[in-house]
C-alpha cells in the first residue's frame, strides 16, 4: 500500500523547468543558493543580535525578559522576548514548530494554535524553496471593533544550525548571556530557528474584511547550552497598520508576552526531543524537515 492522501502536502515546490523569469528573480532576491544563508535568516538574525533594546518588564514566574526598541519601519516598538528554559534542547523546539509536516493548518493539531491565541488561519500559499514559504497569516482583533489581520511574509520554516554556522550567522558567542567562554567552544551545542520577513511580491488575495498588516522580521530561536537548558529568544518588528487606538495595541503587545509564555510552557512539557530536522544547507532542495512515516506506508498490498 503506499501513502495515504493525509501524506500529501497541500503545497509543492515548482520543478526547475516551470520556474517563470518573476520566480527566478525571487529566488535571487532571497539568496536561495546563494552563500551560506538565505535572507531571511541572515536578516532576522542580525535584527535578534542588534543593539538598543531597552528592558520592558521582567516575567519572574516565566523568567522572561521583555525588550523594545523603536522600529525602523514603522511607528511602533519592536520587541525581544528572551528565557532560558531548563531540560529542552534544540528537539523541543523543532517539535512544536515543524510539527505541521503536510501544511494542513488543523487547528485541531497544529501547535501554532496553542500558542498563538489570535491565529485564526496560517497558510502556506506556495513553496520557493524546500523550506522557504510565502505564509499568509489570519490574525484576529483582541477587542471587538477592530477589523483582524492578514499578514503575508516569507518564511524559513526550519533551519537548524552548528556551532560553526551560529558564529557565521553572529549568534555565537551568545550576544545575550555575556558568556565570553562560548568563543573557545569545542562543543556540539546546535541552535534552531523559524523566522520571517515580509513578503514583497505579487499581491496575495486578503481574507473578506481584514486589513494588511506588515511582519518586517519575526524570529523563534532556540540556543542549546552547556547546562542542558536552552535559551529562547523571540524578536519581532512587526506593524498591524490601520488606526488603532493606543489601548488596542498595548493589548496587542501584551498578547506577545503570552505567546513568550506559552511557548515556555510547551517546551517544559516537551523536554529534550530527537531531531526533525537535518542540518541547514541554502539549497533549493533543502528539505523543510526529515519525513515521516506516513500511515498506510511500509504495510502488505
Amino acid at each position: 500500500m503506499g501513502k495515504t492522501h493525509t501524506c500529501e502536502p497541500s503545497a509543492t515546490m515548482k520543478p526547475l523547468e516551470e520556474l517563470t523569469d518573476a520566480d527566478m528573480h525571487e529566488m535571487r532576491d532571497l539568496n536561495i543558493g546563494e552563500g551560506m544563508f538565505n535572507r531571511i535568516l541572515t536578516s532576522c538574525m542580525k535584527f535578534a543580535f542588534s543593539g538598543g533594546w531597552s528592558v520592558q518588564k521582567r516575567d519572574a514566574k516565566y523568567g522572561i525578559v521583555w525588550e523594545t526598541k523603536p522600529s525602523e519601519n514603522s511607528n511602533k516598538k519592536a520587541m525581544r522576548f528572551t528565557a532560558k528554559v531548563p531540560k529542552c534542547n534544540t528537539g523541543s523546539l523543532e517539535a512544536i514548530l515543524v510539527d505541521d509536516e503536510y501544511f494542513k493548518d488543523d487547528p485541531k493539531v497544529s501547535y501554532m494554535y496553542k500558542y498563538d491565541k489570535l491565529l485564526q488561519q496560517n497558510r502556506v500559499e506556495k513553496l520557493i524553496a524546500g523550506n522557504v514559504a510565502v505564509q499568509s497569516s489570519h490574525y484576529g482583533a483582541p477587542v471587538m471593533f477592530v477589523a483582524p489581520r492578514h499578514m503575508v511574509s516569507y518564511v524559513t520554516l526550519g533551519a537548524l544550525l552548528t556551532p560553526a554556522q551560529q558564529k557565521e550567522l553572529g549568534i555565537r558567542p551568545t550576544g545575550l548571556s555575556d558568556q565570553p567562554a562560548d568563543a573557545q567552544r569545542t562543543d556540539n551545542l546546535m541552535a534552531f530557528t523559524q523566522c520571517c520577513i515580509d513578503y514583497t511580491g505579487n499581491a496575495v488575495e486578503l481574507k473578506k474584511g481584514s486589513e494588511r498588516g506588515h511582519v518586517y522580521n519575526y524570529s523563534l530561536l532556540g540556543q542549546e547550552e552547556p547546562d542542558g537548558s536552552m535559551t529562547v529568544t523571540m524578536t519581532l518588528d512587526m506593524d498591524p497598520a490601520g488606526k488603532l487606538p493606543a489601548k488596542v495595541l498595548d493589548m496587542t503587545n501584551s498578547e506577545q508576552l503570552k505567546k513568550m509564555e506559552l511557548i515556555v510552557e510547551l517546551l517544559k512539557a516537551a523536554g529534550p526531543q530527537p531531531h526533525l530536522c537535518s542540518v541547514y544547507k541554502n539549497t533549493r532542495n533543502f528539505p523543510f524537515r526529515n519525513p515521516s512515516k506516513c500511515e498506510g506506508e511500509g504495510k502488505g498490498d
